[in-house]
């Protein structure tokens, strides 16, 4: 093929994957953290709202379905949370050089009696 082709493809191109995402390398870890109450806020009272629709549309007396959704909601929520908590942790880790097996090499450090 020529370079003149306009259907040659460049391979460089279509072998890489572009992350169009914003960096958060550079952010403070409480920016990263502040919007994941209001997310697990949010996510729990969808699930509540989802739960109270199916209790209009069944009739049922006791709120049944908004507290098996509601809790549905809160404990997605809150593996969420965890999960970005525990990320924000372990970059923090990363950048500062801290190994994740420090209690290892403390009780290495210590002689033997």
């Amino acid at each position: 093929m020529s370079q003149d082709d306009p259907l040659a493809s460049d391979t460089k191109s279509s072998d890489e994957h572009v992350d169009h995402r914003p960096s958060t390398a550079g952010r403070p870890k409480w920016i990263r953290l502040s919007g994941a109450g209001m997310e697990l806020a949010a996510v729990t009272l969808l699930f509540g709202g989802i739960g109270l629709l199916l209790d209009r549309k069944f009739q049922v007396q006791r709120p049944v379905w908004s507290a098996a959704f509601g809790l549905i909601g809160f404990v997605l929520g809150l593996i969420r949370f965890i999960r970005l908590a525990l990320s924000v942790s372990e970059s923090e880790r990363m950048t500062d050089g801290r190994r994740t097996d420090s209690a290892d090499t403390d009780s290495t450090d210590q002689p033997q009696e």
